[in-house]
Formats: C-alpha cells, sequence, structure tokens
C-alpha cells in the first residue's frame, strides 16, 4: 500500500519535472497551495479520486497513473497499461471498495451488490428473448 509521503514525493517530483511552481499547479487544478503543499509533504492523507482527477489535469497526467501512484489501483495494471479483468461481486466483499472517493460500508456493499444482480439477471433474460418480425402497422 502506498503511504502519503511516498505519494506526495510523487506528486512533487512530477510537479518539478514540468517546472510548476506549487502556486501555477493550484490554478491548474483548482486546489488550494495549502492542501498541495500538504499532501507534497505527506502531511495529508492521499487524496480522493475527485481530488486526483484535478491533479491529473494540473499535473498533465493521465488520471489512472495517479490512481496507481495513489494506491487505488493495482500495479498489474500499471505494468499492463490497461485495466486488469475484476470479478465485480468479489470485490465488492473485500473491505476497502469506494464509491467517489467515499468508502462503501458492508450494509451499502450488500445493496449494490443486490441491485446489480438484479440488473445482471435482467439482462441476460432479455438477451434471451430473439425479437420476432414487426408487423406492417408498428413503428419503431
Amino acid at each position: 500500500m502506498v503511504d502519503a509521503i511516498e505519494f506526495g514525493a510523487f506528486i512533487k517530483s512530477r510537479r518539478e519535472e514540468l517546472g510548476l511552481s506549487i502556486h501555477e499547479l493550484s490554478g491548474a487544478s483548482g486546489i488550494s497551495v495549502s492542501y498541495l503543499s500538504r499532501v507534497e509533504r505527506g502531511l495529508r492523507d492521499i487524496p480522493n479520486p475527485a481530488y486526483l482527477r484535478k491533479l491529473a489535469i494540473g499535473l498533465e497526467t493521465d488520471y489512472e497513473r495517479l490512481m496507481q501512484a495513489a494506491g487505488f489501483l493495482d500495479r498489474a495494471q500499471e505494468d499492463t497499461g490497461k485495466l486488469a479483468t475484476r470479478d465485480l461481486k468479489k470485490m465488492l466483499a473485500q473491505q476497502e471498495v469506494m464509491f467517489d472517493g467515499v468508502p462503501l460500508t458492508e450494509e451499502d456493499r450488500a445493496m449494490v451488490q443486490g441491485v446489480l444482480t438484479k440488473l445482471f439477471l435482467e439482462a441476460k433474460q432479455m438477451n434471451k428473448r430473439k425479437p420476432g418480425p414487426r408487423k406492417m402497422d408498428e413503428s419503431p
């Protein structure tokens, strides 16, 4: 797991690589200078995905690259350059699952799994039905 100090060093290194001051990064990303400074020094937790999206814009970096650097994506995904295939049901059973940067409770995960299961089963049923020929008076 990536810690805040390691992630902060990554952000600072990328900012310096681009020749940006922390004030310029703040202007480009819409994130305050004080927040960015604390992130770079490892004094803040790793930002949530919404902040990472803003940082990606300011750092002219792929969002996925920041998600990897922050530890939200697996190293295998980093090596292949694409997202690994995952079983969503198994992923929901894990302890740390987030939606839009907010951790899901056990109850949330069960609810999401129930909704997705229902949608999945309905979609399977719909795919089994073959559309029949249309009558001349039927319109699309």
